[in-house]
């Protein structure tokens, strides 16, 4: 074994002290940040699903209150496309509840921060889901709204005479 001086190892002792502790300062910061990032995109978030969701209703507002005159989403290209983002809505909201459930579960996440992103997750969701239903609300207002519209079929008391009539 080779002779040691006590100089040598108590420099060897602080160079490891001073680099653990120049690291957990680091990770702390880059952790304090991406909980600060975190929390700024999710508020942007939910800032974008807020703004939608007053735009849909309005919208759903207004095609309540006409009186219909016209079709109008004969093809059903309005309705795919709210259909579309109702789904695209549903995948971000299992996403966030997924991102929510780690966030709890982080051991580095701790106290006031842990506090603020689990809060920023759950408002989050909540948003989303406010969204994802205004944009249901406009999709059936449309379906109403173009069923009103539609001719009346005449009523069938035979159900054969039903089934040879949607055949045709």
């Amino acid at each position: 074994m080779p002779n040691c001086t006590y100089e040598t190892e108590v420099d060897r002792v602080r160079m490891i002290g001073n680099d653990v502790r120049r690291s957990a300062e680091t990770s702390t910061l880059e952790l304090l940040r991406t909980v600060s990032s975190t929390v700024d995109a999710l508020a942007a978030m939910q800032k974008a699903c807020g703004t939608f969701e007053s735009l849909a209703h309005q919208a759903t507002d207004s095609i309540r209150k006409c009186k219909p005159a016209r079709v109008i989403d004969a093809d059903n290209i309005v309705s795919d496309l709210l259909s579309a983002a109702e789904g695209a809505l549903q995948v971000q909201d299992a996403v966030l509840r997924k991102q929510l459930a780690a966030a709890q579960n982080d051991p580095a996440l701790r106290g006031e921060n842990r506090e603020d992103i689990v809060s920023e997750f759950k408002r989050s969701i909540v948003a989303c889901a406010d969204l994802h239903n205004a944009i249901v609300d406009m999709r059936w207002a449309i379906m109403e709204h173009d069923a009103d519209l539609s001719p009346v079929s005449k009523p069938y008391t035979d159900v054969e005479e039903l089934i040879k009539d949607l055949r045709s």
